[in-house]
């Protein structure tokens, strides 16, 4: 064990005692044997503090981080995660592009339906830096992947605020990670690191921005690829010059993609002769990406040409682009093509994504769907704005609390759950 993990581990007793004096919550039993030398009563006992869903117990349970064997580690990795997640089936909310293949753990899943899977909630400091430490230098790759998930997931900015010295703490193991000679672990730290940090709210450290930059030139393609997608959600703009020589070099191939879709999120009016030049592109993923950094770059001289490329192309895959990009180019208000491609299989979650900027950016632009005939519509626009962490947006909520259809209450009631955890946490303007 290293030092920084045996320091950890001797906290425990100290959180353990400290909260067993001073609540009477019928935690103690529980608190007392994580302190038992049978590692088996070490992780019933955080699966079962995990089961009770008590945040009051995360700080204690964080210092089973450090503990010597996997098997803990892992279980309190598990049980830290289950005192924030709602208790839906998480893998029926699906957010964005997911990674190759069916998620294996509980940490992945959650991860992959990115706001939807918890409450914003104010995690401790120790359960953050925790898991960082994990990633960092756990027993084994698996509790390391399972720990930079979870990171990944209770330290989004979706969960509220983040202090600078539990930031700073997070993004040096994230950096170093990102040197590890294990290839699934950088992989994953690769992508998790743009979760973590991006705007608003979060301000990626230099150390974490340039390791990523280093990153592209990963032996492995995926993690090249992953840092790219990162380096795009972080909109790190010192990365502009390495991911438009990577667009230039690699042309129409997935990294030459991966390198655009980072520049078309950092959206810098200097990415848009690159973009303009795409779109008469022959693939559509190109047209697709170009008309996005168009649309995020705000130039609205240049719509009739975006217009003129999703015409031409004929790919709904590009037409939904060019939604996204009428609407961020206030060329029209109308988002209903986006929603209802959200009931194709083929659309859902690249209609989501787009849907989901819509709903930070400009949230009010979804209230007209509130009022829709199709509950569908209702329940789907109560989620997004349930997310949007905009708490002045539950009055438009509201009303919806007495609804006809009974799934759109209960996605409201959850939405409004949501956006008052956040307003709890996160300071408002």
């Amino acid at each position: 064990m290293t030092k920084r993990l045996a320091m950890a581990a001797l906290g425990l007793a100290a959180a353990v005692t400290t909260m067993a004096a001073g609540q009477g919550t019928g935690l103690e039993p529980l608190l007392a044997e994580l302190r038992n030398p049978s590692a088996r009563a070490r992780v019933k006992a955080l699966e079962r503090l995990g089961e009770l869903g008590r945040p009051d117990a995360a700080a204690p349970m964080a210092a089973m981080l450090a503990d010597g064997h996997d098997g803990v580690q892992s279980a309190a990795v598990n049980a830290l995660l289950s005192l924030y997640t709602v208790r839906a089936d998480l893998r029926q909310r699906p957010w964005g592009p997911g990674s190759v293949g069916k998620s294996a753990t509980a940490s992945e899943v959650a991860f992959e339906a990115g706001p939807l899977a918890t409450m914003p909630a104010e995690v401790p400091a120790e359960v953050l830096t925790g898991l960082s430490a994990v990633v960092r230098q756990g027993q084994s790759v698996k509790t390391r992947l399972e720990a930079a998930y979870a990171l990944g997931t209770l330290g989004s900015p979706a969960m509220g605020p983040m202090g600078d010295v539990t930031a700073n703490a997070v993004a040096a193991d994230l950096a170093a990670t990102l040197l590890d000679p294990d290839r699934p672990t950088r992989q994953v730290v690769a992508r998790i690191a743009g979760r973590v940090f991006a705007p608003p709210g979060r301000t990626v450290p230099a150390s974490l921005g340039d390791a990523l930059v280093n990153s592209m030139n990963d032996g492995d393609p995926l993690v090249r690829r992953w840092a790219m997608d990162s380096l795009g959600w972080l909109r790190y703009d010192r990365a502009m010059q390495a991911l438009t020589d990577r667009a230039s070099y690699h042309g129409k191939s997935e990294e030459g993609s991966a390198a655009l879709h980072g520049l078309a999120r950092i959206a810098s009016p200097a990415s848009a002769p690159v973009f303009r030049a795409l779109l008469a592109s022959s693939a559509p993923t190109f047209r697709v990406i170009s008309i996005e950094g168009l649309g995020r770059i705000g130039e609205r001289s240049v719509y009739p040409a975006i217009a003129e490329s999703a015409l031409d192309a004929k790919q709904v895959n590009v037409t939904l682009a060019a939604h996204l990009a009428a609407f961020l180019l206030a060329q029209t208000t109308d988002l209903m093509p986006l929603v209802m491609a959200l009931r194709n299989e083929d659309t859902a979650i690249q209609a989501r994504v787009y849907l989901a900027e819509v709903a930070e950016r400009q949230p009010l632009a979804l209230h007209e769907l509130l009022r829709s005939p199709d509950p569908w519509v209702r329940r789907g626009t109560a989620e997004l704005l349930g997310t949007s962490r905009r708490p002045t947006e539950e009055p438009m909520l509201q009303p919806l609390l007495k609804d006809p259809a009974p799934e759109v209450i209960e996605t409201a009631s959850e939405a409004i759950r949501r956006l008052r955890a956040y307003a709890a946490v996160a300071p408002q303007p």
